[in-house]
């Protein structure tokens, strides 16, 4: 007989249903936890989900029917001396990590082994997590084929002589480009108007500076940070990405590569699904949400994009390769050469990410 079999056979009748209970309501409680978090990946995955199948030609289910979300067949049995973040896809045994969160991007992490489920782009399939092939990935040859322009997503670059040159062709709908909006969250719910920096110039280019409104699709595909959204626009094709905002969310450096991992992955899943040509990304939240890793972004920058990639499925990568371009745009020239530098680190070695 085990110690906790001793311990409950000396308690009183009384005493031990109630010790029961609360054991039965703690997993009960652990199980709710982990369904929420596989509902709020079936929340994210939704406008994939909705796209896929209007492109088949098939239904799209009712919320409340949600057809493609997790179901309780999906959740595993719950081992409470184990706890993960399926986000950063790290697990720990109690009572570790320190205080309940999580040593990689800072929040609260979920109880259970980690087996969450992920929706993958490729196949239009939902697989579980450790299905995916996450771990110990050549990303190398999607990283290879990522270039560094010295221009912004519009084709323009600002000299070190302070003027804007066009560098390359503007990303019309007929030209196949996908551009990167670094968007902020108030904007995303109240409208283009008001935006700042690089969104405020691309917002005026594309003629919706004066809408009220985003478009549906994109207010209820980006209702927080690191979430992104592709619209075609009249003008062009735009992926929306509301990056972490590291003034308001001060956290460690190796808390912003996992942040910014996020929202990356999202960008490339949101460019998958696109049908665009090439894809003019750029350093996300580099400029006015850096806060105290302004003079580091170059390096998180390519940190985040190698463990996005890494994150994503064989399926998934092997489609970004497909495109005709996947470039990096750097808009200020003297920012040209940090960037290269790192560039060329990361692309000689693919084992040097996520540090």
């Amino acid at each position: 007989m085990d110690t906790f079999s001793v311990a409950m056979a000396g308690l009183s009748e009384e005493k031990r249903k109630k010790l029961q209970k609360s054991a039965y309501i703690k997993i009960c409680a652990a199980r709710a936890g982990i369904y929420q978090e596989l509902r709020k990946e079936a929340e994210r995955m939704r406008p994939f989900v909705i796209r896929r199948k209007k492109a088949e030609g098939a239904r799209v289910a009712s919320r409340d029917e949600e057809e493609e979300g997790p179901n309780e067949a999906m959740l595993a049995e719950i081992d409470l001396n184990y706890c993960h973040c399926a986000d950063c896809n790290k697990e720990w045994k109690v009572p570790n990590p320190a205080d309940g969160k999580c040593t990689s991007c800072g929040y609260e992490v979920s109880d259970g082994r980690l087996a969450s489920h992920k929706y993958d782009v490729s196949d239009g399939q939902w697989v579980q997590g450790n299905q995916r092939d996450r771990t110990g990935c050549n990303t190398s040859g999607v990283f290879s084929k990522i270039s560094l322009v010295p221009y912004g997503v519009l084709g323009w670059q600002f000299t070190k002589a302070g003027q804007s040159v066009k560098r390359a062709q503007e990303p019309t709908l007929q030209s196949g480009i996908a551009i990167v909006d670094p968007a902020g969250m108030p904007y995303i719910r109240n409208g283009p108007k008001g935006a700042k920096g690089a969104s405020e110039a691309l917002y005026r280019w594309m003629g919706i500076w004066e809408d009220p409104n985003f478009p549906d699709e994109v207010r209820a595909a980006i209702r927080g940070p690191c979430r992104a959204c592709f619209h075609e626009y009249p003008t062009c094709i735009c992926i929306h990405v509301v990056g972490p905002n590291f003034n308001d969310e001060p956290c460690s450096r190796a808390q912003a590569i996992e942040r910014l991992k996020v929202a990356y992955e999202n960008v490339f899943l949101e460019f998958i699904f696109s049908k665009a040509k090439t894809l003019r990304c750029l350093p996300v939240s580099s400029a006015n949400f850096a806060g105290i890793f302004k003079g580091e972004m170059p390096r998180i920058t390519m940190d985040a994009v190698k463990g996005a990639l890494a994150q994503m499925s064989e399926g998934e990568r092997r489609k970004l390769a497909n495109a005709e371009k996947l470039e990096m745009c750097i808009y200020n020239e003297d920012e040209i050469q940090t960037y290269e530098n790192f560039f060329t680190i990361f692309s000689r070695n693919s084992n040097v990410f996520c540090l």
